[in-house]
C-alpha cells in the first residue's frame, strides 16, 4: 500500500504505479487504515510506501505495529522532513524489525532513477520494472 495523508500525493503515486503496470496499489490516509488493509490482504505485500507525518496513526507508530505483526514487506519511508529525521525513522524501523529499503524526501521525483533505485534495493522489486 501507499500511505500518505495528502490526497494529491496518493493520486500521484497511484497514477505513477498504474503507468508502471502495477494494477493494485491500495491507498491509505494513515497508518491505521494501512494496517487494516494489510490484515485483509491474503497475499504477501510486495512493498509499502509510508509517509512519516500523518494524523491518527503516524508513520513511526505504523512501523512499530508492523514490526509486531512480523511483516516481511519492505518499506520505503517518505517525508517532507529533513534527512536527519528520515534517517532516524529508518533506524527506528530496523529496531522494530521492519525491513526499510529506502528513505526519500518529498516531493518525490518519480522518474526512471526512482524506479532503478527501488529495483536495486528491494529483493522482490520486479513490480517496479514493468
Amino acid at each position: 500500500p501507499v500511505i500518505d495523508d495528502d490526497p494529491v500525493q496518493l493520486e500521484i503515486l497511484r497514477d505513477h504505479f498504474s503507468r508502471k503496470g502495477v494494477l493494485h496499489s491500495p491507498l491509505a490516509a494513515n497508518g491505521q487504515q494501512a494496517l487494516d488493509l494489510i490484515s485483509s490482504v491474503p497475499t504477501e505485500i510486495e512493498v509499502i510506501i509510508c509517509d512519516i507525518y500523518m494524523p491518527e496513526l503516524d508513520g513511526i507508530e505504523f512501523l512499530e505495529k508492523l514490526g509486531k505483526l512480523a511483516s516481511r514487506a519492505p518499506v520505503i519511508l517518505v517525508s517532507g522532513g529533513d534527512a536527519r529525521q528520515l534517517r532516524a525513522a529508518e533506524q527506528l524501523a530496523h529496531c522494530y524489525g521492519v525491513q526499510c529499503i529506502d528513505v526519500m524526501r518529498k516531493p518525490l521525483q518519480l522518474d526512471n532513477r526512482w524506479r532503478v533505485r527501488l529495483c536495486s534495493r528491494s529483493p522482490r522489486s520486479n513490480w517496479a520494472t514493468t
